[in-house]
């Protein structure tokens, strides 16, 4: 099949949210509507979790990690073998004091320290954290 190009894209809220997509080589015509490409992004950007004590395991698709600790916690990372290229965002939302403290795998870092550790109100801290596969690194 030859590659085609989207010379046109047109945005319309009267039609249905189905797409057929052709086996042979014709040119089509495609009607996608904004709440297609909206739910689309949306779906690969964000996966929000609350987390509010230690336990619970982390995947890839967490993209944004709300903290909200009742008492100060520990929330482990994943192993950096399994996460290359993942990113992680970490907010504690508490407003209570306490501390969320991050740690690395066994002796894997986040930069080079073994932990972070996020502080609630009122600084509300957060970390966006990149793993390259070696380490967590904050971005």
């Amino acid at each position: 099949m030859a590659q085609k190009t989207i010379t046109e894209l047109t945005l319309r809220s009267d039609i249905d949210d189905t797409c057929n997509v052709p086996t042979d080589d014709t040119i089509q015509t495609y009607r996608i509507t904004f709440a297609m490409i909206w739910s689309w992004i949306w779906s690969r950007l964000n996966s929000v979790v609350t987390i509010t004590d230690t336990g619970t395991t982390l995947v890839e698709a967490n993209k944004l990690v709300l903290l909200n600790p009742s008492a100060d916690f520990t929330q482990a990372l994943p192993a950096v073998a399994g996460c290359s290229g993942w990113i992680l965002t970490f907010k504690n939302i508490a407003t209570n004091g306490k501390v969320v403290t991050l740690d690395a795998d066994g002796s894997e870092l986040i930069d080079n320290a073994l932990t972070l550790e996020l502080g609630s109100s009122p600084t509300m801290e957060s970390a966006k954290l990149y793993c390259n596969g070696s380490k967590w690194l904050i971005i």
